[in-house]
């Protein structure tokens, strides 16, 4: 989370006060991508989401979808927290 927060100099305070002493992040888009379906499918995880839910609340974000499927062919957002969802679930459970 501090990753996708802490992109400019005006945000050090809350970086120093979770124990981060380094230079703001670079904004990186695909980097900022994958932190965000990675986030995405822990909260699906947490908030106890099956499979078919959590797939099922991507698809009521029609706009994003529309320009997604326009923009690169493919739901790439949705691809990538159910890839995530699919990862974490297998490899922790529901011990995240």
């Amino acid at each position: 989370m501090l990753e996708l927060i802490y992109t400019s100099v005006d945000i050090a305070p809350f970086a120093l006060s979770l124990g981060y002493n380094g230079p703001p992040f670079i904004w990186q888009v695909d980097r900022r991508k994958e932190l965000i379906a990675k986030l995405e499918a822990i909260y699906g995880i947490l908030y106890g989401f099956s499979r078919e839910e959590f797939d099922f609340i991507f698809e009521t974000f029609h706009s994003t979808k529309r320009q997604e499927l326009e923009q690169f062919g493919q739901y790439q957002s949705k691809q990538a927290a159910l890839k995530y969802y699919d990862e974490y679930l297998s490899e922790f459970g529901n011990t995240i």
